[in-house]
């Protein structure tokens, strides 16, 4: 299940990233900004991953 879940999320990146990229390259004429955004969605996912760990270890704690 884990890795339907995983290559779910690299398949919306691959079709999404590039999407952005070409809009992003479009209306400034620079991919600067793109990456900015791609930082975001990491910087984002890396948080999500510290409380999903948090969760687990209050569920994990309650059995």
């Amino acid at each position: 299940m884990n890795y339907g879940i995983m290559f779910i999320g690299f398949a919306l990146a691959g079709y999404f990233g590039p999407s952005v990229m070409r809009q992003v390259f479009a209306a400034d004429g620079a991919y600067q900004r793109a990456f900015l955004i791609a930082l975001a969605f990491d910087v984002a996912g890396i948080i999500l991953t510290f409380c999903y760990r948090v969760v687990l270890k209050k569920s994990e704690g309650e059995k």
